[in-house]
């Protein structure tokens, strides 16, 4: 289905899709599903006559390789387009950076083509990770880096493969850096360095996505 028409002549959710969002705990969210449920909060106020589904497949400390789970938990609800938000947990499965990065090339590799071979007409986005904020407690100030490295990787992949990709790191870390700008030395969005507090960076890991998906 072509993309919704209004303000954005190129949004990728279209008028009747089925739509999965399918991440780790990020996109799980704790008590309220929040940036997946704003995302569908700005489909169906923006367009009224919207007849698709929205639903959120994120767990918390899942990783990009577990296709068993992909099968299951997004496959299985034959969607028109996915959003693959995962690559948190992924960059610290191994002690070599490099090897964790090669693994999660691999991981989501196998995740386009399996998704593909269920669906040819199925559309998969690849939205990479949020940062990792280092004044949070527990810091592990190399794992921004990776973070990075890995978005970098997704990025290179998506064009190989053809796919869409927002690079939430880079949008998700400028908002941050905007917030650090107008509060120095303030943990900007989350305290474990890790998952977003719901009134700032959920709500801006939503503006991004949407932006990414091409809405107005």
């Amino acid at each position: 289905a072509g993309g919704l028409r209004g303000a954005a002549p190129a949004f990728l959710i279209g008028p009747r899709d089925r739509v999965v969002i399918y991440g780790d705990s990020i996109t799980a969210g704790v008590e309220y599903q929040y940036y997946p449920r704003s995302i569908e909060a700005y489909v169906r106020t923006r367009y009224p006559g919207w007849q698709g589904e929205i639903w959120n497949r994120g767990v918390s400390g899942d990783t990009a390789g577990n296709l068993e789970r992909f099968r299951k938990d997004c496959l299985a609800l034959k969607p028109d387009l996915v959003l693959f938000n995962m690559g948190m947990n992924d960059g610290g499965r191994s002690k070599d950076p490099a090897v964790a990065l090669r693994l999660f090339v691999t991981n989501v590799t196998a995740v386009a083509t399996t998704a593909r071979a269920a669906n040819p007409r199925l559309r998969l986005v690849l939205v990479s990770p949020i940062l990792y904020e280092t004044r949070g407690s527990g810091t592990r100030p190399q794992y921004a880096y990776v973070l990075r490295r890995l978005a970098d990787e997704e990025r290179d992949l998506a064009r190989r493969l053809g796919l869409p990709f927002i690079d939430l790191n880079r949008d998700y870390g400028r908002t941050i850096g905007m917030t650090e700008a107008l509060f120095p030395g303030t943990t900007s969005f989350s305290t474990d360095g890790i998952h977003p507090a719901t009134t700032g960076g959920h709500l801006f890991i939503a503006i991004h996505i949407l932006k990414g998906l091409g809405a107005g």
